[in-house]
């Protein structure tokens, strides 16, 4: 698996339509966007927003078995939902998923996973 973070500045002037939707993905068009991540092979989207000084950053983590498969498919995918989710992205953030950058993928510093220790109690 695959996994990515990203963080990009959220603009102080977009950060209420930048909630509202978020609000609606995790609400009313939660269906959708879980339908969406499928259509990409994702298998984990979070979203974050962190103070930082005097302007917020929105951080967003992705998993999925082939990053770069996944976001060529967000470029290319005509779908409706699709669209309307690279129109926001693109108005809040300035972010063209449809002519991805020629920029390098973040870094991976460090990854690490503990699995869970299940005690058994007799």
């Amino acid at each position: 698996m695959q996994t990515i973070a990203f963080a990009v500045p959220l603009p102080a002037d977009k950060k209420e339509r930048f909630l509202k939707f978020a609000q609606l993905l995790r609400n009313e068009r939660n269906a959708d966007f879980r339908r969406f991540l499928e259509r990409l092979d994702t298998v984990e989207e979070n979203w974050f927003l962190q103070p930082f000084g005097e302007m917020e950053l929105f951080i967003c983590y992705l998993a999925a078995p082939d990053l770069q498969a996944a976001f060529g498919k967000l470029a290319s995918s005509q779908h409706p939902f699709d669209k309307w989710i690279k129109q926001e992205n693109k108005e809040i953030f300035g972010m063209d998923f449809e002519s991805p950058s020629d920029d390098p993928m973040p870094e991976v510093l460090l990854q690490c996973k503990v699995e869970p220790i299940h005690s058994h109690s007799w």
